[in-house]
């Protein structure tokens, strides 16, 4: 039995090294792309790491026309309110895409347990607007992220979805507020253009209707003709209530949540990407992930520090958000502006996707501009398959700009174009009055429509009196009888004066279809005026009915 026991044991030993090799495998299999994905954004989370240690809250520069960064103790309110320790990001869409990867890295280098929380600056409830993560603390976080961008519309901002993920959290994650979801939180420049439009057209329409329709109704009872001052009055306080009601109910007038940004929100980046430019001619965006290497970039300002114009590198990612609304050519006007310096501007931007384009501009270098700007297509676009998040080949691209810009003729010292004007920060989120241009426009509709509605209802009256027999009998003519006489008939017959008849109906037949009629629908009490109206003459019984009965 001994003997046996100890020949299994090398049997046993080699299982249980199998084992253990399997699990290994499994384990760095599994471990494998969280290392790689920490790697990729370890300069990243360190840059995090070291502003969320001075504040729970970090905004970036980069965003000024949606999230400015003086809008930091709104969200450090809010972030106050989770009962936890909180530390958000509010970054551009680009780099929050990256939120499961990033926000691991960012806790394992800044080292602290909490409620880790990522939001796209673009706001708005959709996939990959917010991200949470909780390391040592019990919050519902997931159920929290998934009712908030459900229940919030489009237009939300990036402030309005973490209040709402605020108020899931505390809710038991339920951020919907058990309310029905709106279908926008602010209005827009259209629905603004469609409200002052309809309160123009309400302005004309309303009063004029009002008053077609009093003056009908007082003119066709002459009773009510002293009366002819309030629809007059009435359609004249209508073209006042209907604007300035308006006005009073739309009284909104910025077409989004996003706090308007400082003129110093506008500059930070700018003033960044300067100060890094003064220690060196390549700068790559630090809240990016790198797009190149140090020794990359090492080897790229050695180079470029060789030519004989001055020439300037910068690599990040350009946004409609930013400071030039996205454009290459405002950005290096601005950048130009801040360093004071002359030379070549080259502006590698990055997409929300990772495919970099390659601008440049020349701000005083003495090079032929003509030459200067014919780039390669590789140089400006770089490789068509390019899927990945920093460009593999930017390194070579910027140069073989290098040798482009060394091989560029002389020429007279560049002027580029004044760069493209860009709508302002607050202006383009300011709502125009509700009585503005759109208002005038619906009043000259209002007008036209206000002149169909007068024809169309003199057209209307004049098919009603020719279906009623309104039109009066010429001379010579007879009149017959309805075969129930109404008291209108009764009235108009007997106050039109009898030589312009010839013939009416006899006061006998009158007052024996008057009383048959009395049973029915016809009061007793009108009965009695009419037949004594009748069986005297035609005129007396018209100024019996006007008088007495229609008093």
């Amino acid at each position: 039995m001994c003997g046996g026991a100890r020949g299994w044991r090398p049997v046993r030993g080699v299982m249980t090294l199998l084992v253990l090799c399997a699990v290994l495998t499994s384990v760095t299999g599994w471990a494998a792309p969280t290392a790689v994905a920490a790697q990729r954004h370890d300069d990243q989370a360190r840059y995090f790491a070291e502003r969320l240690r001075t504040s729970p809250v970090y905004i970036s520069d980069q965003v000024p026309r949606t999230v400015p960064r003086s809008a930091a103790p709104a969200f450090v309110a809010q972030a106050e309110r989770t009962g936890v320790p909180t530390y958000v990001l509010v970054l551009p869409f680009s780099v929050a895409i990256d939120g499961e990867e990033l926000l691991p890295a960012v806790h394992d280098r800044l080292g602290r347990k909490g409620l880790y929380v990522l939001l796209g600056a673009d706001g708005g409830g959709g996939w990959g607007d917010i991200e949470a993560e909780t390391y040592g603390v019990r919050v519902p976080a997931d159920r929290a992220v998934d009712t908030a961008t459900d229940w919030l519309p489009d237009d939300a901002t990036a402030l309005d979805l973490f209040t709402r993920f605020v108020d899931g959290l505390r809710d038991g994650g339920d951020a919907s507020g058990s309310g029905k979801k709106p279908a926008a939180l602010y209005t827009s420049p259209e629905a603004r253009e469609g409200q002052g439009t309809v309160t123009g057209v309400l302005t004309v329409v309303l009063p004029v209707l009002v008053l077609l329709l009093g003056v009908a109704y007082c003119l066709r009872h002459r009773g009510f003709r002293k009366w002819l001052w309030v629809p007059l009055l009435g359609s004249a306080a209508l073209a006042l209530v209907v604007p300035f009601g308006a006005r009073a109910a739309f009284s909104d007038t910025r077409a989004t949540g996003d706090p308007a940004p400082t003129a110093r929100d506008m500059r930070l980046r700018t003033e960044r990407v300067a100060a890094g430019l003064r220690e060196g001619p390549v700068y790559v965006d630090a809240e990016s992930v790198p797009a190149l290497s140090p020794a990359q970039r090492r080897s790229l300002a050695e180079r470029l520090d060789a030519l004989d114009v001055p020439v300037r590198v910068v690599v990040l990612p350009l946004d409609y958000a930013d400071e030039s609304r996205g454009h290459a050519d405002v950005f290096a006007e601005r950048l130009h502006q801040a360093l004071g310096q002359d030379g070549v501007y080259v502006v590698a931007h990055i997409d929300t996707f990772g495919s970099i384009t390659v601008d440049l501009a020349n701000y005083g270098a003495k090079l032929a501009d003509t030459e200067l700007h014919d780039l390669d297509e590789w140089v400006e676009y770089g490789p068509e398959d390019t899927d990945t998040d920093a460009d593999p080949a930017l390194q070579q691209r910027l140069m073989k700009l290098a040798e482009h810009i060394a091989d560029t003729p002389q020429g007279p010292p560049g002027r580029p174009e004044v760069a493209r004007d860009i709508p302002d920060p607050v202006a383009e989120d300011t709502l125009p009055p509700v009585l503005s241009g759109p208002f005038w426009s619906g009043v000259r509709g209002g007008a036209v429509g206000a002149g169909a509605l007068c024809v169309a209802g003199r057209a209307v009256m004049g098919v009603r009196r020719l279906r009623g027999g309104h039109t009066p009998a010429r001379v010579g003519t007879a009149v017959e009888a309805p075969a129930a006489p109404g008291t209108g008939w009764l009235r108009r017959t007997a106050n039109s004066p009898l030589s312009r008849r010839t013939s009416t109906v006899s006061t006998a037949e009158a007052a024996t279809r008057c009383t048959a009629m009395c049973g029915t629908a016809w009061t007793r009490r009108r009965c009695c005026w009419i037949r004594t109206a009748i069986s005297t003459s035609m005129p007396t019984a018209g100024a019996v009915i006007s008088r007495r009965h229609w008093r």
